[in-house]
């Protein structure tokens, strides 16, 4: 329970860095938004070519989508970790209910487990790897 309130721990501060780098990014496409407006304005009052206006704007949407796609990206694994949190309570709840019935079914291997990879190894003997269903992979780490 020490190691996975750590992980725990370390997955929230992450979150929280991930939250800076969304602001940073929710900031810097703003930024060019109104970059590419004050070019339109520019060329409105003439003060650049029609030429310099679409190669400034050429570049500064392809680095805004740029952006935006980072963004979408962040917002992606930021909520991708906050869902992982209530998975994650989820999960030791169940455990805490297979260790209370001190039995465990056919059906709860079902939920914890994805696979059991079995492979021979070059020497001998069999090399045994368990791939948990995914909330179990945190509680496991």
């Amino acid at each position: 329970m020490d190691n996975l309130d750590k992980s725990i721990e370390q997955r929230q501060q992450s979150n929280k860095d991930n939250g800076k780098v969304i602001d940073r990014l929710q900031t810097a496409i703003h930024a060019k938004k109104s970059e590419i407006k004050n070019y339109a304005k520019q060329l409105a009052k003439e003060l650049i070519s029609e030429e310099l206006f679409l190669e400034m704007t050429k570049e500064s949407s392809a680095e805004l989508g740029k952006l935006e796609r980072q963004l979408i990206e962040a917002k992606s694994v930021q909520e991708i970790r906050e869902n992982e949190k209530e998975k994650v309570a989820s999960a030791i709840e169940i455990l805490k209910d297979i260790i209370y019935r001190k039995e465990l079914t056919h059906a709860d291997v079902i939920t914890l487990i994805d696979k059991i990879l079995i492979s021979e190894r070059k020497s001998e003997g069999l090399d045994i790897e368990v791939v948990w269903n995914t909330p179990f992979m945190v509680v496991s780490e």
